[in-house]
């Protein structure tokens, strides 16, 4: 609903300990995949803003959108991240997904301080391309010390929906946590 979201927020406390304890297992360099599915408006974005209004004060969120739009834009939430980091910003420029998905990686194995989490918000409208980069990441995830969050309508996807695909591909890395 649209009424007061800390109350919303204070039911969601047990799925904000889940995050919490996911990301401390990350920490740990057991990186882990999330996918926070639920309905539009729901307030997937609003739980996973609050985690990481939480856990940022300590490390950097890498944050990145799917658009609505069709055709669906090539890497949206990489283009996003991008802006902040040069070395993605470069490989996009290339159009050449192989180095996009080396530099994402390398972004993420870069000991500089704390690793940081990533978001891609709304990968029910994500390119084949950034469901290729879900994949390379889900592979290596486990060996990656991040914390990866995806968010996802789940009314939206079907069986044979593309990102349903995906997640079959990775489904031994990832943590699905449905918003009620």
């Amino acid at each position: 609903g649209k009424y007061d979201q800390s109350m919303t927020l204070l039911e969601r406390g047990s799925l904000l300990a889940q995050l919490r304890d996911l990301l401390e297992e990350s920490r740990q360099g057991r990186g882990r995949l999330i996918l926070i599915s639920g309905e539009a408006g729901i307030g997937k974005t609003a739980l996973v803003e609050s985690f990481c209004r939480d856990a940022a004060s300590d490390v950097g969120v890498l944050w990145g959108s799917c658009d609505a739009v069709v055709p669906a834009r090539p890497f949206a939430p990489v283009v996003d991240i991008a802006d902040k980091v040069d070395a993605l910003r470069v490989a996009l420029d290339a159009v050449d997904r192989n180095r996009v998905f080396d530099a994402f990686l390398t972004l993420l194995r870069q000991p500089r301080g704390l690793p940081p989490m990533v978001v891609f918000e709304d990968l029910h409208w994500a390119d084949e391309a950034t469901l290729d980069l879900l994949r390379v990441v889900g592979r290596r995830i486990p060996d990656l010390p991040i914390l990866f969050i995806g968010t996802y309508r789940h009314d939206e996807v079907g069986r044979e929906h593309p990102l349903r695909l995906a997640l079959g591909d990775i489904a031994a890395a990832a943590v699905e946590i449905e918003v009620p």
